[in-house]
């Protein structure tokens, strides 16, 4: 699962051709943490969405082993690949049913681990109704650092070898951020 991009290049259309990312060379080894870090507006989500193939480069490639991205059937990207982005959507539902998108197969010991894992059990024990408390609209019955931490849950259930995490601890608090 080694990420290799040669010579990427990236404009959003009708930006006037103004390249966000410009001839990007990067090699990230399989089993290996790699952080981008730079100003707003560098291009490290666009980067993220290039490598979850939101969008496609303008130039060069982005490899996962030795197969091109755009080779991978959408299926089997989603399976290798999994980001929490700054913007992790969350259905109207119950908790359980938002957790279920990842692993449809997990029952409540996984979903249990994954809760623990994101620093979300406590709260999901405090609740009434537990895993089967509706989450509203969007998620509006949860504040941003538990919408936050259920999108972690997710995404820790999934199992993908490949994870992006375009700002996962934004909204969090420092304790919760440090055990994370």
């Amino acid at each position: 699962y080694t990420i290799t991009c040669q010579q990427l290049s990236f404009a959003y259309p009708g930006s006037g051709a103004r390249q966000v990312i410009e001839a990007i060379d990067l090699v990230i080894p399989t089993q290996s943490t790699a952080a981008l870090v730079g100003p707003s507006g560098s291009g490290k989500t666009t980067l993220a969405h290039l490598l979850t193939r939101f969008w496609d480069p303008d130039h060069g490639t982005i490899m996962v082993g030795t197969t091109d991205l755009r080779l991978l059937a959408e299926d089997q990207l989603r399976s290798m690949i999994t980001m929490v982005s700054q913007k992790a959507h969350i259905f109207s539902g119950t908790l359980r049913a938002n957790l279920l998108i990842a692993d449809p197969e997990a029952g409540d010991v996984h979903l249990r681990d994954a809760l623990q894992k994101a620093q979300l059990a406590e709260f999901v024990d405090s609740l009434p109704d537990g895993l089967d408390t509706w989450v509203g609209e969007s998620g509006s019955q949860l504040s941003g650092g538990e919408a936050r931490r259920l999108v972690l849950a997710r995404a820790l259930l999934k199992k993908a070898p490949v994870w992006i995490l375009d700002e996962p601890t934004e909204g969090l608090d420092n304790l919760t951020r440090r055990r994370f």
